[in-house]
């Protein structure tokens, strides 16, 4: 089998995205969690010259300051706001598009494993969608998605799943958590010979990404080439109260039939959604500051279905952390200020500020520059009084898959 062949042509019935089951309990929970799979010939070998490629060309497109605001945008917001929901910290356990753009950031480029984990990892980079692969041969019916059993085995874990933990099951057993570790028994590898794609859906996210994702990782029944370009890319123009709306909606199907209680998660979801979004915009801003916490600093549990009195006590210490984040921003701020205001000084009247330095980094800014006040000609611009303010040149210059950040500094930032 050539390179080129490694996915074969998708099978009768099997070519476009079919849904899977969720839940009762979930699907009224979240009325947005769906679950998508299809089937196709293939194993988990050597990835062919054109998806390396590919990937390299992603690596390029791929800079800093996308990664940076990439949580701001529809699709990953929607998956951080669920994480918050089911019991996960975004900025502790990232999301699936955000671990890979982590890892490039931290790799310097998009690694290549194989042609299964190289696909999946290329459609959660252009869609956003969290999309996983198994080996259809050792799964047993369709897909879908529900809470774990008392004590329910999973391969490769030797003790038994915590009870309630959302996962991805077949009609037999669960085979990955919902977000995170998969079953070692349903894993694809080199001796497989058809590998389901499954997408997860939540809240927020536009079904044509969803049912799209799986579906253009493989090439089409005619035998084209894998083309693993053009995904379609969610709206950026939708306003604060649609996203809002499309990430948890305000009136949900058969409204008269909820509780008390399911009315008030809702309501606290919508709450923890619009925070999130707070969180996002001051990751955003506060960007290339590092050394601030972002993440919670509680312990979380997931991911799981939160009772009503733990969304409560999410908002609540979200909201705290929310006061701090804008309190050490202000402080920072307020310091960054000064270093300008001297910085100024510095130009105007070098000799009155002999041998002082002022960092990028203390002005809130990225980059390696400095400026320091020091004498032309050493010690004898010393005796004569001739004092100038030295710029740096900066950081070395990296461009494309070679720009690899410090993983510690990756980390402060993230």
């Amino acid at each position: 089998m050539s390179d080129g062949d490694r996915f074969g042509p998708a099978e009768a019935g099997q070519g476009a995205p079919e849904p899977g089951w969720v839940e009762p309990q979930l699907a009224e929970e979240f009325p947005g969690l769906a679950l998508f799979s299809t089937t196709v010939p293939g194993s988990a070998s050597r990835s062919p010259r054109e998806v390396r490629e590919q990937l390299d060309l992603l690596s390029d497109r791929y800079s800093g300051a996308q990664a940076v605001h990439l949580r701001q945008q529809p699709i990953p917001w929607a998956y951080r706001v669920f994480f918050r929901n089911v019991g996960l910290d975004p900025d502790a356990t990232p999301t699936p598009v955000e671990d890979v753009v982590l890892d490039r950031m931290q790799q310097g480029r998009f690694r290549s494993d194989n042609v299964v984990l190289d696909a999946v990892r290329i459609a959660i980079v252009e869609t956003g969608v969290a999309v996983r692969a198994f080996d259809a041969d050792r799964l047993e019916g369709r897909l879908g998605l529900r809470q774990s059993r008392v004590d329910e085995p999973f391969s490769g874990r030797e003790a038994p799943l915590p009870d309630g933990t959302l996962v991805i099951a077949d009609e037999r057993r669960a085979v990955s958590y919902l977000f995170g570790q998969g079953a070692e028994d349903a894993a694809p590898s080199r001796k497989s010979r058809r590998i389901c794609i499954a997408a997860v859906r939540v809240g927020g996210v536009p079904d044509v990404s969803v049912e799209e994702a799986p579906g253009e990782l493989l090439p089409s029944s005619r035998d084209e080439p894998l083309d693993l370009i053009g995904f379609p890319r969610p709206e950026g123009f939708m306003t604060e109260t649609a996203l809002l709306e499309r990430a948890v909606p305000s009136v949900p199907p058969a409204v008269s039939t909820l509780d008390r209680d399911a009315l008030m998660r809702r309501d606290l979801r919508r709450q923890i959604a619009g925070m999130e979004r707070e969180l996002c915009d001051l990751f955003a801003s506060a960007f290339p500051r590092v050394g601030i916490a972002w993440a919670l600093g509680r312990p979380m549990h997931g991911p799981r279905l939160l009772r009503a009195g733990e969304l409560e006590a999410l908002r609540d210490d979200m909201a705290s952390h929310l006061s701090r984040l804008r309190a050490e921003l202000g402080r920072r701020a307020d310091m960054e200020g000064g270093r300008r205001r001297l910085l100024e000084a510095m130009v105007a009247d070098p000799a009155a500020h002999k041998w002082r330095l002022v960092s990028n980094e203390q002005i809130g800014e990225a980059g390696c520059r400095h400026w320091h006040s020091r004498p032309r000609l050493g010690p004898i611009g010393m005796i004569m009084g001739w004092w100038r303010v030295k710029i740096s040149s900066g950081c070395p210059l990296v461009r494309g898959r070679g720009l690899r950040v410090e993983p510690r500094l990756v980390q402060a930032a993230w």
